[in-house]
């Protein structure tokens, strides 16, 4: 295997209705979001060899599907309708709406789906021995046990030489899967999944006929899970779409064949590659408020993040008079940019204040130092007295610089 290394692999948590959920992240350029299989491991992590290589090229995302991995979880059983969903306020949380996607095996189930359900948010197709054609039932799912300290390890030994910190990461996996609460969890979504009336219903065959964005079927001639005939099926059903087959490869393409998956991908990604301006700079805005002109809450070009102004006002754009509440609030909705622009408060560089009087000194400082608590690691900040409209008694503009970790 070809060791991808140039392109840093940044790992962070995102905030979403369940509570929170880790991504890994690489590179900048038109947007790619990954979907991993049905495994409790390695989940996100399975995809760093590919996010290390399409990052040269575009910005790669790779969520741990909510349920996966070491984020929040919920207590019901559920699978395909709420995982879609969970990819959908993941793409507003991220701030892009249209994302090629790329789902492998449970993840291709779901990216069929989300390009069924919501074409307007997928721009090319990419389905590696995607599940659900098939409503045979799965008995090996419903009966589920947490993997071994081998099994974990075995997971993960696909990721040695590519430059990940795979002691690290083994040793998280084998502490996750020895939490029996966790597990416990997870096998729940194990048996809404593998029951047969929910496989019946979330069946992909008259989705796929529906699917209208340009589509990439990848298989290996050797899948002894999803067998090599589905991919053949796929094809017929999905309009404009093309096959793709590695010659002895099994189920679990990103592990087996990483470099051959990255070259027929990229190669697709390639022909809908977005115009340069989008290519080279993003608009990050977030679900909170909006400014009235068609101008984002801020701009990010490659490493570097400028926000425009950020008021202390609701989501329903009410501005609370009392200083405390507006410049907590003014605070809640920099987290929601930092996050939406894909940077941490410790990747922030430089802070402009604009307050009406000094007067609002003290709640200023106050959820500053909440933000920024060490005082070896705080950026620059700048107050400057303004007229500001209505009761707004404070606003704040930021630079912020992405810094990469593998």
């Amino acid at each position: 295997m070809t060791v991808h290394r140039g392109v840093p692999v940044r790992e962070r948590s995102v905030e979403l209705s369940h509570g929170r959920s880790r991504v890994l992240e690489a590179g900048d350029g038109p947007p790619v979001l990954l979907l991993h299989g049905v495994g409790f491991v390695p989940a996100a992590d399975g995809w760093r060899p590919m996010l290390q290589a399409l990052g040269r090229r575009h910005r790669v995302v790779a969520p741990d599907l909510v349920g996966w991995g070491p984020g929040d979880q919920l207590e019901q059983g559920y699978s395909f309708a709420y995982l879609v969903d969970f990819v959908r306020e993941l793409q507003d949380t991220l701030g892009v709406g249209r994302w090629d996607v790329v789902g492998h095996s449970m993840g291709g189930w779901l990216a069929s789906i989300l390009a069924y359900e919501s074409p307007e948010r997928v721009g090319r197709l990419v389905l590696a021995a995607s599940g659900g054609l098939l409503t045979r039932p799965l008995p090996q799912m419903a009966a589920w046990t947490p993997p071994d300290e081998g099994a974990v390890s075995a997971a993960l030994a696909p990721l040695a030489g590519t430059g990940a910190p795979v002691e690290a990461l083994t040793e998280r996996w084998r502490q996750l899967a020895a939490d029996e609460e966790r597990t416990a969890r997870f096998r729940r979504i194990m048996v809404h999944m593998s029951d047969g009336e929910t496989r019946v219903r979330y069946n992909t065959v008259r989705r796929l006929a529906r699917v209208s964005c340009p589509t990439l079927v990848v298989w290996g001639t050797a899948d002894e899970v999803n067998p090599v005939a589905m991919a053949s099926r796929t094809v017929e059903l999905v309009p404009r779409s093309e096959l793709v087959l590695l010659e002895g490869a099994g189920h679990h393409l990103p592990a087996e064949r990483p470099d051959e998956l990255h070259e027929v991908v990229g190669a697709f990604l390639a022909e809908g590659a977005a115009a340069p301006a989008v290519r080279h700079r993003r608009s990050v805005n977030f679900g909170g408020p909006a400014h009235g002109a068609p101008i984002p809450i801020g701009s990010r070009v490659g490493d570097v993040v400028y926000s425009s102004g950020i008021f202390g006002t609701g989501p329903d754009g009410a501005v609370d008079p009392e200083a405390g509440e507006q410049v907590r609030q003014l605070f809640a909705n920099l987290r929601q940019f930092l996050q939406a622009a894909g940077v941490s408060p410790e990747e922030v560089v430089r802070a402009t204040v604009y307050v009406r009087d000094r007067s609002v000194r003290p709640q200023l400082d106050e959820q500053w130092v909440a933000m920024f608590p060490d005082e070896r690691s705080r950026p620059a900040r700048h107050v400057v007295v303004h007229e500001l409209p209505g009761e707004l008694l404070v606003q704040l503009e930021v630079v912020a610089v992405a810094v990469p970790s593998s």
